[in-house]
């Protein structure tokens, strides 16, 4: 769900996964590529995709972090 958000709006994707920094930081990316759109079609095009790779990036790494923390879990629990 938060890999279809952050396809429309990158910077709320990363609030709803936890990460308020990184989502400031990719709404700077995400308003410029705005801006871009509207003016200059390619380096839009080119800020927004950096800014869904970047939240696609950021996203994969807290799902990978769950993934490895429930199984530290369960080798502690043993």
């Amino acid at each position: 769900m938060l890999y279809f958000i952050s396809l429309f709006c990158s910077p709320l994707a990363l609030l709803l996964a936890g990460r308020p920094f990184q989502a400031v930081l990719n709404g700077l990316v995400w308003f410029a590529s705005l801006f871009g759109l509207v003016f200059m079609l390619l380096p839009g095009l080119l800020l927004w995709g950096i800014g869904v790779a970047h939240a696609f990036a950021v996203i994969n790494a807290r799902a990978a972090d769950r993934r490895a923390e429930r199984l530290a879990r369960a080798l502690h629990d043993r």
